[in-house]
């Protein structure tokens, strides 16, 4: 039982924002109620169709706007490859109303196009899959045949209908004919992480049919509660290459418009100014809403590393501040926009440098849980890394690249050889907690979307109370259990919480590193020669370091859950996701899951 309809579906790229389209001024129907009562008006538009109608296919669209062309392209459709008609199938529960005479009299349809060529289209309303047939071939083809292509509604950005301007090119479509426009992405072929814009377009005459097909795709869309509906956004104009408010205004912005999310912007003009704006943000969300939108459900960092350091710092203290009673505050994601110089944390929960890629995770409503690594130091002092703490080489580096901002990226290729030339070391004392034998597995795999080490640690995360004791009681209260490595001279120190991904770095820093498997690599470098340095260097860049791998004896990369280090004589700096800590005593826990981050993880 289902209704047997025609459309004609060409390509139409004249997207236009609709920075609202979710919103309804009342409740949204549901699919069955729209197709119920599709079926009087299928059968009063096919008794005026006029019998002389024309095909006809659309004529040039008009341009669009810079940012809009940027983001979506402005693509041309095809012109159709055969005239023959296709039916359309619409799948789903068996609306009651409809009767069988308005089936039997629907099957002999009209032709339909998807992208300019027939197609057969389903949508499957119980599975929330839209799928098309392409019917290849023609009249002067040899071969035909046909090609499936189908696409959930969760990687759906949003829908709307565009007028569709026609041209006579065959004699059997009337002149006017109105456009479905489905806004998703596609995966690049070279990097399946990395997505660019994608629009699919159904054209037809009958616009009832289209109507009702805008109204079963939003209310599905709208079902999914996990979209965010209101972000807070931080643009950091200053860092890396200083693109981030083009980047936003260009790429950002027109997606989540695009999806109805509603956004409050700020910019970020110093060190530490992005977490007082989210810190004060959060206050007043938590002193009680005064704007009649929907409250904030998410943060968004529009730059590099070390603003979404700040924000993840700025949100994690606003949850152990208030003690673990806020629910709104521990349901708030986070996300990244890249736009920095080196972009550690985009490139390893997305796959890609993409802003495109970032911005849809983000509309889409993408989750998944981010180990965080709570560091106390003698001051006292507490802060939270979910990328990777470093001492020694990378804390000079860090350190003495901070005067040479104005070169960009470029700025530690200079100090790095700089630093590869001076050959320092520190002495220090290490001791670490290692994890289970039982849980050491996770160890020996890439992390991939849905990997089951990462899945593994979707159990509910653990409670504020937990995350804001300091690391310092893990020390005391286990001493036994952990391991203390003889003193001596080290080139430096990495704990790796993720994988740690860049263009400097393809397979990640962590070979084996996962987002949320509640480990991380502990990477010891013993003084060593400027030769033997670099080659560590070397294979940290195109290989990646492993547990337990070969990389030398003066290489050592250790599983743990904690980690403390002492240093003794001459100090270097530590380097905490891209921003500069003092040295002192260093006692460090990773909590497992701690927040929640619009992502999915690399694809492939």
């Amino acid at each position: 039982s289902s209704i047997r309809t025609s459309l004609q579906c060409t390509q139409d790229s004249s997207p236009r924002v609709a920075s609202s389209w979710l919103s309804t001024s009342g409740p949204m129907p549901g699919p069955e109620q729209v197709l119920s009562s599709l079926s009087t008006e299928l059968v009063a538009q096919r008794s005026s169709r006029s019998a002389d109608s024309r095909l006809v296919v659309p004529s040039s669209s008009p341009p669009l706007s810079p940012s809009l062309r940027r983001v979506w392209g402005d693509k041309r459709a095809p012109r159709p490859t055969s005239p023959l008609p296709s039916p359309v199938m619409l799948r789903g529960p068996s609306p009651t109303s409809v009767s069988d005479k308005t089936s039997r009299t629907d099957e002999e349809g009209f032709p339909v196009l998807v992208d300019g060529a027939l197609a057969r289209v389903h949508l499957d309303l119980q599975a929330e899959v839209l799928s098309w047939t392409l019917e290849l071939g023609g009249p002067l083809c040899c071969a035909p045949g046909q090609r499936s292509t189908s696409l959930p509604v969760t990687e759906i950005l949003a829908v709307e209908m565009q007028a569709a301007r026609m041209r006579r090119v065959w004699r059997s479509w009337p002149e006017k004919a109105h456009a479905l426009v489905i806004y998703t992405f596609q995966r690049s072929p070279s990097n399946p992480s990395c997505w660019h814009p994608r629009q699919v377009t159904f054209t037809s005459p009958n616009e009832a049919v289209l109507r009702a097909w805008e109204a079963a795709v939003r209310s599905l869309l709208q079902r999914q509660a996990h979209r965010p509906r209101h972000l807070l956004v931080i643009v950091n104009p200053y860092g890396g290459s200083r693109l981030a408010r083009a980047t936003w205004a260009t790429t950002v912005r027109p997606v989540l418009a695009k999806a109805g999310v509603r956004c409050t912007t700020l910019e970020s003009a110093a060190r530490g100014h992005a977490a007082d704006l989210v810190r004060r943000h959060l206050e007043a969300l938590e002193a009680g809403p005064h704007d009649p939108g929907p409250p904030v459900d998410g943060l968004l960092a529009v730059g590099g590393d070390g603003l979404f350091h700040e924000m993840v710092n700025a949100l994690l203290a606003a949850r152990l501040a208030a003690g673990g009673r806020s629910r709104r505050l521990a349901a708030l994601r986070l996300g990244h926009v890249p736009a920095g110089s080196t972009d550690a944390v985009a490139c390893t929960l997305n796959g890609t440098r993409s802003a495109f890629t970032a911005a849809m995770h983000v509309a889409l409503g993408d989750q998944v849980p981010l180990d965080v690594l709570r560091i106390d130091t003698a001051q006292p002092h507490t802060e939270f890394a979910v990328c990777m703490a470093s001492y020694g080489f990378m804390g000079d580096l860090m350190a003495e690249s901070e005067g040479l901002r104005w070169l960009g990226p470029l700025r530690y290729e200079v100090v790095g050889a700089r630093m590869l030339a001076a050959n320092r070391s520190y002495r220090a004392r290490l001791s670490y907690l290692p994890p289970p034998r039982e849980a050491q597995p996770s160890f020996t795999r890439a992390c991939r979307a849905g990997c089951d080490a990462c899945r593994a640690g979707l159990h509910p995360a653990p409670g504020d109370a937990e995350l804001g004791r300091p690391a310092t009681v893990l020390w005391q209260t286990r001493r036994s259990e952990w391991v203390t490595l003889e003193e001596e001279e080290f080139a430096g120190f990495m704990m790796v919480v993720m994988p740690c991904r860049s263009d400097k770095s393809k397979n990640g820093v962590a070979k084996y590193g996962h987002l949320s498997d509640g480990k991380l690599h502990l990477v010891v470098i013993k003084r060593c020669s400027r030769l033997m340095y670099l080659r560590f260097l070397l294979r940290m860049a195109h290989i990646g370091l492993e547990a337990g791998g070969d990389h030398g004896d003066y290489i050592k990369v250790i599983p743990a859950l904690a980690v403390r280090i002492e240093p003794i004589g001459k100090e270097s700096q530590w380097n905490v996701d891209g921003e500069l800590l003092p040295s002192s005593i260093f006692t460090a826990q990773l909590h497992r899951g701690a927040v929640d981050v619009f992502a999915r993880g690399v694809d492939g």
